[in-house]
């Protein structure tokens, strides 16, 4: 029928009364294949309807989440967007009983301030505790965790949080670096102390078969190298 009426020349921004678009309803109903050809056919994606209500809005009413996943991860959709209620999607979701949907953006939240390395707003992200926080859910397609980040970035105050908070230390990256060979490999010596602390296995190697020791001695950090011989 969509393609019929596109055939027809039938305008693919065309809007209701209340300014309701057809990426719009489609979003609302969950009709995530129309979304997509919708979006392939470069129907507005800005677009809102009376309420300020954008496709994210939509979708959430009802908990749509492959539409959400969608919009989210596809087109990068910002879902702290406001409507003419000042309400975000993760407003809605919540108001709307769709919890599925709100621990969605929950969790796309904290790795989002994690990513920014915002040790104050990861934090108060844990602390609200509302809802189910996947604290070693990969943050990209590599299966980089919010751990592996922290290290990789020196960030110790982060990492500390994260431990704290039961983050997974045998989490590794696709090359098999876990989070104590990043750590000696670029030489941060307190996330290494905390991590053998913290109880990592130093006789993990990565895919080449090097351990914490090979690796900081192959760029030459001398401080952790001498920890490491000596524990």
């Amino acid at each position: 029928m969509l393609q019929l009426l596109l055939d027809a020349k039938a305008s693919i921004n065309a809007h209701r009364k209340d300014g309701k678009t057809p990426l719009l309803i489609a979003c609302g109903r969950g009709h995530v294949q129309i979304v997509k050809r919708l979006v392939e056919l470069k129907a507005e994606m800005e677009a809102g309807d009376t309420n300020g209500d954008g496709p994210l809005h939509c979708a959430c009413y009802n908990g749509h989440l492959e539409v959400i996943k969608f919009m989210v991860d596809t087109h990068h959709f910002d879902f702290e967007a406001h409507n003419n209620q000042d309400r975000t999607p993760f407003d809605i979701a919540l108001s709307e009983g769709k919890f599925d949907t709100a621990n969605y953006f929950y969790q796309k939240s904290f790795q989002r301030a994690v990513k920014s390395l915002q040790v104050e707003e990861t934090k108060a992200i844990q602390s609200t505790g509302q809802l189910n926080l996947e604290i070693n859910h990969p943050t990209d397609k590599n299966g980089t965790t919010s751990l592996c980040l922290a290290c990789q970035n020196q960030n110790l105050k982060l990492s500390r949080l994260l431990l704290d908070s039961k983050a997974s230390i045998q989490s590794h990256m696709p090359d098999g670096r876990t989070l104590l060979l990043i750590a000696c490999s670029r030489g941060h010596l307190p996330a290494a102390k905390a991590l053998v602390d913290n109880k990592a296995d130093v006789k993990a190697v990565d895919n080449k078969g090097y351990g914490p020791l090979h690796l900081a001695c192959l760029n030459g950090h001398l401080n952790t190298t001498k920890f490491l011989v000596e524990n």
